[in-house]
């Protein structure tokens, strides 16, 4: 895992009970996209895109996709662990 991005003031948001949700991300050459998991009720619970800005600064397209995912469901996403695919890599943090 990389650094935690927990809130400083508690622990990870959790949604239907005993497991958190997952953040699912994929970086594409067209769109960056992610879906919100709820694994425990076996769920989506919101999705977003956005044209993808892999070829410039990769950053642009996530912050785009997590603030559209915390306005839906009214949480900070980026304190929801999350993973990450390009291609052939895939990033747990």
């Amino acid at each position: 895992r990389g650094r935690d991005r927990r809130p400083a003031s508690g622990p990870r948001p959790r949604l239907s009970g005993a497991v958190d949700p997952i953040l699912a991300i994929d970086f594409g050459s067209t769109y960056t996209k992610a879906a919100l998991l709820d694994p425990a009720a076996g769920r989506i619970l919101a999705v977003a895109h956005t044209p993808s800005t892999v070829a410039t600064d990769i950053t642009v397209g996530l912050k785009r996709v997590l603030a559209e995912i915390s306005a839906k469901i009214g949480l900070e996403a980026g304190a929801i662990p999350a993973v990450a695919c390009k291609k052939d890599v895939i990033v747990w943090y």
